[in-house]
Parts: C-alpha cells; structure tokens; sequence
C-alpha cells in the first residue's frame, strides 16, 4: 500500500474580502440591507439641525429647539425600525449553505442563486453585484470555490 499524497485543491476566493469589496464599491451594507440597524435616524437630524446636543441632553432639560430635533429624530427611527433586518450572509447559511466551519471551503452556486424562482429580490441583487465582479472566477457551473473563514 501506498502513503496517500497531499491533495491540492482548487484555488478558493475569501468569501468576507468579496462581501467587503462588494459592500465598499457598491456603497451597501450586505448584513443589513436596508438600514435597519443603522445609525441613519441620527446622521439625518444631525445635518437637519446641524447639532448634536439633544441627543446628549437630558429630555427634561431639553430647550425648544432641542425637543424640535428630538422628535424628528424619534420619527425617523420609528420608520427605520418598521424596516425589515435583511442578512444576506444569514440568508446564505440559512438556504445555500449546509454545514460551514471556521476555514472552510463551500463551493457557492451563484448563477443558481439568481435562476432561483423564490430567491428573495433583495438576494438577487447583492448576488448579481457578486456574479458581475467575480465572473471570472465562475467555474462552467456558475459557482465560486470560496472559503469561510472567520
């Protein structure tokens, strides 16, 4: 009997450096794609109103103005927090990807992902910025050999 031989396996993309070059080009966040968690509501009054200060006040202490911009912030995050939390990396675990490990390699079906009758709209579209930046390293099945490592 013979020892057995290394095997070499096929070259494999980081699967976070494609989601971070994914989500730094195309200006999106993947792991919350609408906003759901964001810090948005803030950002907005803070422009609006061009100050910070009811935000670290006291409510009772509040001036006029600072009450002003403290409800216009408290109505924006009632509208962020009515959007629907979208992960597309929950997404993948939860449907593409059956046993992942810390350093694994998965082979992830792009081009079935977008055939996909009931794959969600919003999976779509991240997963077409993904078969467009990567096209090259699609095998003839349309899926790329990544790995996952966390």
């Amino acid at each position: 009997m013979e020892k057995p031989e290394p095997i070499i396996l096929e070259p494999a993309l980081d699967f976070f450096e494609i989601i971070k070059y994914i989500e730094e080009k195309y200006k999106i966040r993947v792991t919350d794609y609408l906003g759901h968690m964001s810090n948005e509501p803030f950002l907005k009054t803070k422009e609006k109103f061009n100050d910070e200060t009811w935000y670290r006040a006291s409510p009772k202490d509040y001036t006029p103005f600072q009450k002003e911009a403290s409800v216009y912030f408290n109505v924006l995050k009632q509208e962020f927090d009515k959007l629907e939390y979208l992960n597309y990396w929950h997404w993948l675990k939860d449907n593409i990807f059956d046993l992942i490990s810390n350093g694994c390699i998965e082979i992830w079906g792009v081009t079935n992902i977008l055939e996909y009758d009931d794959t969600p709209m919003w999976v779509k579209e991240i997963t077409q910025l993904v078969h467009d930046e990567f096209k090259e390293y699609l095998d003839e099945e349309g899926c790329l050999n990544i790995m996952i490592k966390w």
